[in-house]
């Protein structure tokens, strides 16, 4: 394959003109409106509320917040020595 010369110059100058409109063009792209966000849901006890903030200590004396868990999965466990 024989190259000829003074022809890819011209396709690589379009090559970069094409990139050059493309990396402007989203640059300067519309802002996408952003979605509203639903309200928190009260605190409570019922089904689908937030829970409550509860501190407390574990087992080794550490002061923990339930908030310190959010997003995470957790287990409860309430008893007493009555």
């Amino acid at each position: 394959m024989v190259k000829t010369q003074g022809r890819s110059a011209p396709i690589a100058k379009a090559a970069l003109t094409i990139l050059c409109c493309i990396v402007v063009g989203c640059t300067f792209r519309k802002a996408e409106p952003k979605q509203s966000l639903k309200p928190a849901p009260p605190i409570g006890i019922q089904v689908g509320n937030r829970a409550p903030e509860i501190e407390g200590e574990d087992v080794q004396g550490i002061k923990f917040k339930l908030s310190d868990y959010r997003g995470k999965v957790i287990m409860l466990d309430f008893w007493g020595n009555w």
